[in-house]
């Protein structure tokens, strides 16, 4: 998969997670998390590395990188009470199983089968930058991940809190909106793309070309449509939850007076 792809993953994750943890850290540390392999393999295997391996799938997209991540949270988190590597974990293993990794079992178990497999990949950087721009899927996932990102940060505050007023107020409203837009037209998005892949056709606007890729495009993108749902349910329940509240205590002072 390619960057939007990761990152929305990454972001949803995060999402989902912060209400489980109420810890806005998780956001950002399991979006960083979903690009993280990336970040590390493809200037090490494509530029360090480019004349004797020249992959950018290799050490931080194995068992083992991950693996090193994990141990190194559980001390962080055990020594300093802090659990933000362990936020990256959910991330990164979003990004390899999106990049289906199993497919390259050599380099997913390094070093358990043997040395990493060398590619010839010339021009990489630019080739990418081309993909990139060329892919539909990405400014799709560019566009959607955009209006997340604003809705999260102008609507549901720095302390993740909605408003002082509650979850029934207007920036909870608009937050909500934007939320369950999101996810329709990801679900949408999903659901044509498996569409076309039970009719065994890949669209031309596609720069997958292989159907394995094509399905997992298509899952990514009904997985975080339903994430972003699931986040919409939740912060829906609370804003009835808040819109009852409000009217009984305005009950209760009109009792008063």
């Amino acid at each position: 998969m390619l960057f939007f792809c990761h990152l929305l993953t990454g972001f949803v994750i995060g999402l989902v997670l912060f209400g489980l943890f109420k810890d806005r850290r998780v956001i950002v540390f399991c979006s960083i998390g979903s690009i993280l392999p990336d970040l590390i393999d493809k200037p090490l295997g494509h530029i360090i590395l480019a004349g004797s391996l020249n992959d950018g799938r290799i050490f931080a997209h194995s068992l083992i990188g991950l693996m090193t991540i994990c141990v190194l949270g559980i001390i962080l988190w055990k020594q300093k009470g802090s659990p933000v590597l362990l936020y990256l974990v959910p991330g990164i293993i979003s990004h390899v199983l999106l990049d289906a990794m199993w497919n390259i079992p050599i380099n997913w178990f390094y070093p358990a089968l043997g040395p990493f497999v060398q590619r010839y990949s010339p021009d990489y950087f630019c080739n990418m930058f081309f993909v990139e721009i060329n892919s539909f899927s990405e400014w799709f996932f560019f566009i959607i991940l955009s209006v997340c990102l604003f809705s999260e940060f102008t609507f549901n505050g720095r302390s993740g809190c909605i408003s002082d007023s509650g979850y029934d107020s207007e920036n909870s409203r608009w937050y909500r909106f934007f939320l369950l837009c999101t996810s329709f037209l990801l679900l949408i998005f999903g659901g044509f793309v498996m569409f076309s892949v039970f009719q065994a056709q890949v669209p031309v606007w596609t720069v997958y070309q292989n159907g394995s890729s094509f399905t997992i495009l298509g899952v990514t993108s009904l997985a975080c449509g339903t994430g972003l749902f699931y986040r919409w349910r939740v912060m829906d329940r609370k804003g009835e939850k808040s819109g009852r509240e409000g009217v009984e205590n305005k009950g209760e002072w009109g009792g008063m007076k």
